[in-house]
């Protein structure tokens, strides 16, 4: 009985510690603004700031961000959601296949080798980003067990989902069409696109009526007059001498 007594008791605690994350990570997700939150199983290596595997962690999707946490409640990392290059699904034994040799050598060969004997079925979810200094990151998620490939599948499916069109990274040498947004050679004058010159008009010093308004004088006494060039050919009377004057044509 008190072999029972105790197990329950154990069973009660976990119990209790399984809902208080859940509703911390709840509490987080809510506190996100989170659109949805997905299941990432295992993470396996790629974020600067966790260099250990951790279990069970979530991705929390808001309008600019993918946001890994784990079910504590903890935020583990984030990826803009317009910084992606790619979100690949893979066979755990196929993955040193589809990153490069680099990376494979940055993120460690050992973390991602696969055991002689294989148990249980085991996919990853491979995250291709730019990093602020346009420099090329991979992040990998390990599914494990008889429903791994459908985990898996369902994640990559969803990320790619509300990825974003990938923000462009400009060169020193590059610049933003303001017309089209394409990206350009610096210097260009026009947009090769969409056609539209890029290089403002300098400004005249000429006034802007300065086309519009006559000037003459009363052939007369000389008295000086203006007026609107749709006056032209009109006549009137010059108000100094009374003399009849014609508004001339130019």
């Amino acid at each position: 009985m008190e072999v029972i007594g105790l197990f329950l008791l154990l069973t009660a605690i976990a119990v209790i510690i399984v809902v208080f994350q859940v509703k911390k990570e709840n509490s987080l997700v809510k506190e996100l603004g989170a659109i949805k939150k997905i299941t990432m199983g295992r993470y396996l290596i790629g974020f600067s700031n966790v260099p250990q595997p951790m279990n069970n962690v979530e991705c929390a999707i808001t309008d600019d961000n993918f946001i890994f946490i784990l079910r504590s409640g903890t935020e583990v990392f984030k990826i803009p959601r317009d910084s992606i290059n790619e979100i690949s699904l893979s066979d755990k034994s196929q993955i040193t296949k589809r990153i490069t040799a680099t990376r494979i050598l940055t993120l460690g060969i050992f973390s991602l080798a696969v055991p002689k004997t294989k148990k249980l079925e085991e996919f990853c979810v491979i995250i291709d980003w730019d990093d602020e200094n346009g420099e090329k990151q991979n992040a990998i998620f390990e599914f494990t067990g008889t429903m791994a490939e459908n985990l898996a599948i369902h994640a990559t499916n969803t990320l790619n989902q509300f990825k974003k069109r990938k923000a462009a990274q400009l060169k020193s040498s590059e610049k933003a069409c303001p017309y089209c947004a394409e990206i350009i050679k610096k210097e260009a004058n026009i947009c090769r696109f969409c056609g539209n010159t890029l290089v403002e008009k300098p400004q005249s010093s000429v006034p802007k009526n300065a086309g519009t308004i006559i000037h003459f004088a009363c052939p007369d006494c000389s008295a000086k007059y203006k007026a609107n060039r749709e006056l032209a050919g009109k006549k009137g009377k010059c108000a100094k001498c009374g003399k009849i004057i014609t508004v001339p044509k130019v």
